[in-house]
């Protein structure tokens, strides 16, 4: 077995399993013990996640828990996490062909205390593989801190998407830049448009 962080360690028999089972699609590493120097901060590097690749994962994925679950993620808690700013240092980097990407969540109401730190393996082309992060509802594989990243990288393909295609659909203005309009969840079958800070919407 490779080497493994401190936080396995402290996990129970059933926990340690689950987790190695996971980790064999990227070599059987564990990406907490993956060093600085290895992650990458472009979001070019970022897997292909877009909207529907959430949905099928979080909704059709089997959970190896309880199926109520998954239940937070019908509400505005994940989103909420990542509209505010508190999804941070996304990094990533490639295991075995496949995309692990981290990043430090921030606690809304308990800023001082250490962030926590969701990782997620997916492939190139978007579809999510795999979930973890160290928080008390990290072992579910359904935290709102895993979806909280899913939705800060779909954001950032989209924005990467208006760049390359700069007359395609709804944008905002702001400044001489076109950024792309975040939309937001606010069920899996609703996400009506909105614009983030109130920047002017245009239609192309």
């Amino acid at each position: 077995m490779a080497a493994r962080s401190t936080y396995y360690q402290a996990l129970d028999g059933p926990a340690k399993v689950r987790y190695n089972k996971i980790l064999q699609c990227i070599d059987d590493i564990d990406p907490y013990t993956i060093s600085l120097r290895s992650w990458k901060e472009d979001p070019h590097s970022l897997p292909q996640i877009s909207y529907p690749d959430i949905v099928n994962f979080l909704v059709y994925t089997p959970s190896p828990y309880a199926l109520e679950d998954l239940k937070c993620y019908k509400g505005l808690d994940a989103y909420n996490q990542f509209v505010s700013g508190w999804v941070r240092n996304v990094v990533s980097t490639v295991i075995n062909g496949k995309h692990v990407v981290t990043a430090k969540v921030m606690h809304s109401q308990r800023l001082r205390e250490a962030a926590l730190k969701p990782w997620l393996i997916a492939e190139k082309c978007g579809k999510i593989i795999a979930t973890h992060c160290n928080c008390i509802a990290g072992l579910g594989e359904a935290c709102t801190h895993v979806s909280a990243l899913m939705f800060y990288i779909d954001t950032k393909m989209q924005r990467i998407s208006a760049d390359n295609y700069p007359r395609g659909g709804r944008q905002c203005r702001k400044g001489n830049k076109s950024t792309i309009i975040q939309q937001e969840m606010v069920s899996f079958s609703i996400r009506p448009h909105h614009c983030i800070k109130d920047e002017e919407c245009l239609q192309d």
